[in-house]
């Protein structure tokens, strides 16, 4: 677990439960929870990454995970943003 998160999962539960801890880790296994963690979503996470490597932005190769497909664009900054393709159903389009 990342500096810092077993202190906020101490202080999130308020007497130090490792239970919190636990759930945090299972959840985030994957991540680095250290800042922030974003993903937009799309409906076509495949072609969509093939339309942005045609303008030569670089993206990680797609992954499985238990919500989705994945995959990562590097910015300038250094930063990150994910793109997923759920597989979770979405609100968009409820009426």
């Amino acid at each position: 677990m990342p500096a810092g998160a077993a202190d906020f999962c101490a202080t999130a539960s308020g007497n130090g439960d490792s239970s919190l801890e636990r759930r945090v880790r299972a959840l985030h296994a994957e991540d680095n929870l250290l800042g922030t963690v974003l993903y937009l979503m799309c409906d076509d996470l495949p072609s969509f990454v093939k339309s942005l490597q045609a303008k030569n932005v670089q993206c990680t190769e797609i992954e499985e995970a238990g919500w989705g497909i994945k995959t990562t664009i590097k910015l300038p900054s250094g930063g990150e943003i994910g793109l997923y393709q759920p597989k979770h159903p979405t609100a968009i389009n409820l009426s």
